[in-house]
C-alpha cells in the first residue's frame, strides 16, 4: 500500500506552516539580536580589552551581524585606536578607520578559543618599535598572574 501526500491535506499545510515559521522567525532573531544587544556588546567588548591589554584602546562604533557572512558572525570596528601606556605614552599602535572580522559562530561559544576566519583592515595606520631595552610597543597583553599547581 502506497501512502500518498496530498498537498491541500490541512495537516500538511499546517505542517509547513509550521515549519516556515520557525526558520523565518531563526532569521529574524538573527537580524534583530545585533541591535537589541549592540550597546551591550561595545561597552563589554571596551571594558574587557582595556583589562586585558596593557594599552588604552577605544572604537567609535561596533557593528555585529549573523546574516553578512552566514553561517559566520561579522563584527567591525570603526575608528579603532589602540594608544600605548607607561613607556609607550603617547604612541598610537594602532588607528584604523574600519576593521571586519568573521569569526566562525560556533567557536564564539567554545572554550578552546576563536576561529577567525578572516580580517580586513581599512584605512589604517600601525606604529610599531622597541625601545634600546628590547620591550616592544605591540607587547600589550597582559600577563598571566594566576597560580596552576601542577601537584
Amino acid at each position: 500500500m502506497e501512502t500518498k501526500i496530498n498537498p491541500t491535506d490541512s495537516k500538511s499545510k499546517r505542517g509547513w506552516i509550521i515549519v516556515l515559521s520557525v526558520i523565518v522567525l531563526f532569521f529574524v532573531a538573527l537580524l534583530v539580536l545585533p541591535f537589541v544587544f549592540k550597546g551591550k556588546i561595545m561597552e563589554l567588548g571596551k571594558r574587557e580589552l582595556n583589562t586585558r591589554l596593557h594599552a588604552e584602546v577605544d572604537f567609535e562604533k561596533l557593528g555585529l551581524s549573523f546574516i553578512r557572512s552566514f553561517p559566520d558572525a561579522t563584527l567591525q570596528l570603526k575608528n579603532l585606536y589602540i594608544a600605548g601606556k607607561d613607556d609607550f605614552q603617547g604612541d598610537t599602535l594602532l588607528q584604523s578607520g574600519n576593521i571586519k572580522l568573521v569569526v566562525n559562530l560556533k567557536s564564539l561559544f567554545g572554550d578552546t578559543g576563536y576561529e577567525v576566519k578572516k580580517v580586513e583592515f581599512t584605512d589604517t595606520k600601525l606604529l610599531a618599535h622597541v625601545l634600546k631595552d628590547g620591550r616592544a610597543n605591540w607587547d600589550i597583553v597582559k600577563k598571566d598572574t594566576t597560580n596552576i599547581d601542577t601537584d
